[in-house]
């Protein structure tokens, strides 16, 4: 029969005993493991809009919009180590919250205004950079978003037990709910997926690198988007803080 003693210690004594480190290699070397876990939230904020409405008879300032932004998010969280050494982890969230059609405009349509005084001499407007809309009143009225999505992570083990390349995949969307009459909102998704190149140490995942490809925002249906519009490769480097 297997018996264990009980490990009494003082604040800040090392008790991970050598006999206990010869028990894990005894008896659980040939075994995995999978942790998982649920994260939720709510948030509650405030997001600042700069805009220019043209649709005013006469030329005003720009002008600082403050929009309430309230919600709840939760994700589901997995990571597995099998028996052999391979690492699977896999994360599923969704979000619901609220928004307007000033939050889609896309960075391009952010212009720079030149001080220009217009012909009735009244008001100057002041340089900088702005939301140009035709009429503000309809752009902000709000309606709802709804976010879902995943991301998994795949590292196979090698004949030596190393880890040194894996791979990863994500699909995540966002929709909109109770969109308001003749505003253009678009329901769109992102698609990704990579490769991972790690570096170990006693089994533990000291740097990685990602080359990872993404179409981002890309809409279901209506008006197609180029690819210079929505596909991106990028570079991603992870370092623990206890390197």
């Amino acid at each position: 029969a297997l018996t264990l003693q009980p490990i009494t210690a003082t604040f800040g004594e090392n008790v991970y005993k050598p006999e206990i480190e010869a028990f894990e290699v005894a008896n659980f070397k040939n075994f995995g493991y999978r942790v998982h876990w649920l994260n939720y939230g709510l948030n509650f904020g405030l997001k600042r809009f700069s805009i220019y409405d043209q649709s005013l008879l006469t030329l005003a300032k720009i002008d600082k919009t403050n929009i309430v932004r309230y919600g709840a998010n939760m994700a589901y969280n997995l990571f597995q180590e099998s028996a052999s050494g391979h690492i699977f982890y896999l994360s599923v969230d969704g979000s619901i919250s609220n928004t307007n059609f000033l939050e889609e405009i896309l960075p391009v349509q952010i212009d720079t205004l030149k001080a220009q005084l217009p012909a009735t001499g009244n008001e100057v407007v002041a340089g900088g950079e702005a939301l140009v809309v035709n009429d503000l009143d309809k752009y902000k009225k709000e309606y709802g978003l709804m976010t879902l999505g995943f991301v998994t992570n795949y590292f196979p083990s090698f004949g030596n037990g190393s880890r040194l390349i894996g791979g990863e995949f994500g699909f995540s969307t966002k929709l909109k709910i109770g969109n308001p009459e003749g505003i253009p909102a678009r329901d769109l998704f992102t698609l990704k997926g990579g490769i991972l190149f790690t570096y170990e140490k006693a089994k533990l995942a000291k740097t990685t690198l990602g080359l990872i490809a993404e179409f981002r925002d890309v809409q279901f249906n209506g008006k197609k988007t180029s690819i210079d519009e929505t596909f991106s490769i990028g570079i991603r480097l992870g370092v623990p803080f206890n390197y």
